[in-house]
Formats: C-alpha cells, sequence, structure tokens
C-alpha cells in the first residue's frame, strides 16, 4: 500500500535542521511516527502498536531491500577474484 511505500521509502531518513536532527510534517510522511527527526526501528515500535497488519507488510518490505553492506561485500569478492584470475 502507498502507507507502506512511504514509510520503506524514508526509512532511515534524519531531517537536520541547523545540524539538530528535528521532526516535522515532511518526516511524518516518510514514517516518522514519533516525530523525533529520523525514520527507525522506534517508529516502526509505534506502527507495530497501532497496526500490526501494517508492521508485517513494512518489515516485509525492509527485507527485500539489500543492505549496502552486502552490496560492497560482493563487490570486493568478485574485485578480488578478477585481480586473482589476471595474475594467473
Amino acid at each position: 500500500s502507498d502507507d507502506v511505500s512511504a514509510f520503506v521509502a524514508g526509512w532511515r531518513h534524519e531531517n537536520l535542521v541547523n545540524g539538530v536532527r528535528a521532526g516535522d510534517l515532511s518526516t511524518r510522511s516518510l514514517g516518522d511516527l514519533n516525530m523525533d527527526g529520523i525514520t527507525n526501528l522506534q517508529d516502526w515500535t509505534i506502527l507495530n502498536v497501532a497496526n500490526p497488519q501494517l508492521a508485517s507488510s513494512v518489515s516485509n518490505a525492509l527485507a527485500s531491500v539489500p543492505e549496502p553492506t552486502l552490496g560492497l561485500l560482493t563487490t570486493l569478492i568478485g574485485v578480488a577474484a578478477v585481480v586473482a584470475l589476471a595474475r594467473r
């Protein structure tokens, strides 16, 4: 649903105003339910209490988003393999 997409799109989004993290209507639309300026597990917990079915959908959608470090690790392994083959 659109709410799930918005929450996933806003995941780990941080709103800084003059170097201070602050929540506002724009962060709320990205899933910042506690208005602390970042969409994180605290917001998911609020969502889970309010609507467990929607929170489950968010959890499933977030699980399908690859972790950036996994992408980096895969790239490094690929580069190492190419270098090893080139040295032969």
